[in-house]
Parts: C-alpha cells; structure tokens; sequence
C-alpha cells in the first residue's frame, strides 16, 4: 500500500481490511528479512483474517541492528541541536501525512476503531513537535569548585542505544512516547512490537526513514517472546530500556 495519500485523504482515508504483505526488520535504513529467512505472520482480531507476514528475528538479527545503532549514535548526536530538531518536526510532518496509512494497519493489525487509531497517529505527531523542542533543552549545569578560581560543570549526554518495548494495544503511541524523547537527546533506538502487531513499527520506521532519520538512528526488529525478548534486554550493546507491557516481562528487564 502506498504510504503517500493527499490531503483529501486525511478526512477520508481508505480504511478498508487489507493483507499488508510481508514487512521484513528495518535494520540501517533498510527493510530485510530475518537472517535465517524465517517469518511469522498476523491475524486481525476485528476479522480473524491475515494481516500480512513479519520477519521473525533470531539472535543474530538483534545483534545486526545494534551494530548499526552503536554505528549511527555518534554521528546522530554530533548534528547540532537545531538540525536533530528539524528531522523531527519532519517526523511530525510525515505521520500526519501518512495518517490513512497508518490508522489502517493499527485498525486491522491492532484491532483499533477507526477513531482511537486516527487519534494514535495525530496525538504521536504532537510527540514528536514536543521532543523536538527538548532537542535545544540538553541544560548542563555549573557549581563551584573547592579549588580557587574554578568551577564544576556537567555536561548532558546521550546513553548511547536505547531499546523500546512496545505491547499490542498502542503500538504506535507508546513507542513513540519513548523514542521520539531518546531521539531528540542524541541516541538511537532498536523498536521491539509485539509478536501480535508487529507491522506498524516497520511502517513507521519507512515513514520516519522518508522524514530524514538517518540510516541506523531507528531500526526496528520483529519476532516472539522466546526466540529474542531476553536475548535482546540482555544484550550489552543496549544502554537503557524503555518499556511498557506485561508484569511478567518488565520482572525480566527489571533484572536485566
């Protein structure tokens, strides 16, 4: 389907039930499938019906995504400020634009109504116009020093790879709440759906990728629970984890 839709398409956009197709991980800039070939695919709970087919990522996906993080992040957090916060407002611009495209995977993939999936998209536009202005509010601070005539400052700095957890019931929203705040401070980030919608965090990645993220700066690997989840909230190329979802999974990033 054809992420492009003119402004008549805002009011009225094709919402209708689809197969989507095959949606590969989004690893540097690219949409590849799972290294071993393997895929998993996605039933709508509105029609029961075939959504499409996802990569079903094994340890060795993971590890290639967090490559290109750790390969973007420096470059990413070396654009000045104003330039991080100009990619995102494109972000923003771009999610509006593609507000059909997306509302109609999180309808079908997710189950949403028509409205609360129209909402998701318009209110993570709003997300990223907010994280863009916090791009310029990287604020150190300065105190005295116990020696004369110096002072102590800090200094603000990116973590490095941020990882985002994502359940089934928000997909977009919740992953933009986190992201789109790890983006503007300079990090990048590896998105992890849910094995039950797991097309609209590819979807996204190809918008935010049209917007003028950089290649690696977010990537997106899909799969289950038990081939990747603890391999990748382990993984020690990860810095820090933002997550929303189940108590029995948040005890394991607890104790990661």
């Amino acid at each position: 389907f054809d992420l492009e839709f003119p402004s008549s398409a805002m009011a009225a956009p094709d919402l209708s039930f689809a197969d989507f197709g095959f949606h590969g991980n989004f690893i540097d800039g690219k949409e590849v499938p799972a290294a071993g070939g393997a895929t998993m695919t996605t039933t709508s709970p509105a029609t029961g019906g075939v959504c499409g087919t996802a990569a079903a990522s094994q340890p060795a996906d993971v590890d290639a995504a967090v490559a290109a993080a750790q390969a973007a992040q420096p470059g990413w957090w070396a654009r000045p400020a104003m330039e991080r916060e100009a990619v995102l407002l494109r972000c923003a611009e771009a999610l509006e634009r593609n507000v059909g495209a997306l509302a109609r995977v999180l309808m079908w993939d997710s189950g949403s109504v028509k409205g609360k999936a129209m909402m998701e998209v318009m209110y993570s536009a709003s997300l990223f116009r907010t994280a863009a202005g916090e791009a310029r509010r990287m604020y150190g601070d300065t105190f005295p020093n116990d020696k004369p005539h110096r002072i102590s400052m800090v200094i603000r700095e990116p973590i490095g790879v941020v990882l985002i957890v994502t359940p089934f019931n928000a997909p977009l929203v919740l992953c933009i709440k986190s992201a789109a705040f790890a983006l503007a401070a300079g990090n990048a980030v590896l998105a992890k759906a849910s094995p039950d919608t797991p097309l609209v965090s590819v979807v996204l990645a190809r918008v935010l990728h049209e917007a003028g993220v950089p290649p690696g700066v977010f990537n997106v690997v899909n799969g289950t629970t038990e081939a990747i989840a603890e391999y990748i909230i382990d993984h020690k190329g990860i810095q820090g984890i933002g997550f929303t979802g189940s108590t029995a999974v948040g005890a394991v990033v607890g104790a990661a």
